[in-house]
């Protein structure tokens, strides 16, 4: 009787042990819901007043605002990537991001697809009262400043003669403007609307700053896309950014965004 006890005991721990490694096999094998979804990243300029970082997590600016609306209208969560220009439009090139908000129009980006526009942004000459400015031509022979190798020095950096000052940031640009250092700059008229609306906190400008301005020369109009990488494409994600960004445009969300950041077009393309 005892050795039949015995080997009962012994069965049913061994049953037990069996159905404890089952157990855990199947956990084991069940996907991680907590780490297997991954979030689409999505690159954000870090330039006043398309987008910015402070500390680790607290992201602001008119591109990260309209890629937020996007992104509650299409219940698609985004991952936010925030870095300088370049380093941006690098790390999008390279499939490192998957997706981008801007109007480039180099190879590298319109090489990928376009999941609709948000809006249409102006290049803009903005001058010194005083300057003799009144037209692109006009600039031969001036300072003429740039952010350092940004998209607009690549556009027209040396085109017409000007005379060449690089800077590291368009805040600079708008100092230099109003104490006589330069004569023009260029600039998207997104940009110098925020700087209208919030210059003088933002950064530092003499409360009568606006004063310095001369005529504001337009230059051309490129559309604002949100685009997609191609090497990290996926159809049904791509879809529902679609659909929610043609949503917003028809409720002129967009438009509201690009108000509060106090563009005077609302984003609207000629």
């Amino acid at each position: 009787m005892e050795i039949y006890r015995y080997a009962l005991t012994n069965a049913r721990q061994a049953i037990a042990l069996m159905i404890v490694c089952l157990v855990s096999t199947f956990w084991t094998l069940l996907p991680n819901t907590a780490t297997a979804e991954i979030y689409p990243k999505i690159a954000i300029f870090h330039f006043y007043p398309f987008g910015s970082l402070k500390g680790d997590s607290a992201v602001s600016g008119l591109f990260y605002d309209l890629a937020r609306a996007v992104e509650e209208e299409s219940g698609v969560a985004l991952d936010y990537k925030v870095a300088p220009i370049s380093r941006s439009i690098r790390t999008f090139a390279r499939g490192e991001a998957d997706l981008i908000i801007t109007n480039s129009s180099s190879n590298m980006i319109t090489a990928h697809p376009s999941l609709g526009v948000f809006g249409c942004h102006r290049t803009v000459l903005l001058t010194r009262k005083g300057s003799d400015i009144g037209a692109l031509e006009e600039v031969r022979g001036k300072p003429i400043g740039y952010v350092t190798n940004a998209l607009l020095f690549k556009k027209f950096g040396g085109l017409h003669g000007e005379k060449i000052v690089q800077v590291s940031s368009s805040k600079s640009l708008f100092l230099m403007l109003v104490h006589d250092r330069l004569d023009g700059f260029f600039v998207s008229d997104i940009v110098l609307d925020a700087y209208i609306k919030d210059g003088i906190p933002i950064a530092g400008l003499p409360t009568n700053w606006r004063d310095k301005l001369g005529p504001v020369v337009l230059l051309d109009s490129a559309e604002v896309h949100l685009r997609m990488n191609r090497a990290t494409a996926d159809e049904d994600i791509a879809a529902r950014l679609k659909t929610a960004i043609t949503a917003l445009k028809t409720s002129r969300e967009f438009e509201k965004i690009y108000l509060r950041y106090g563009s005077t077009t609302r984003g609207s393309c000629p």
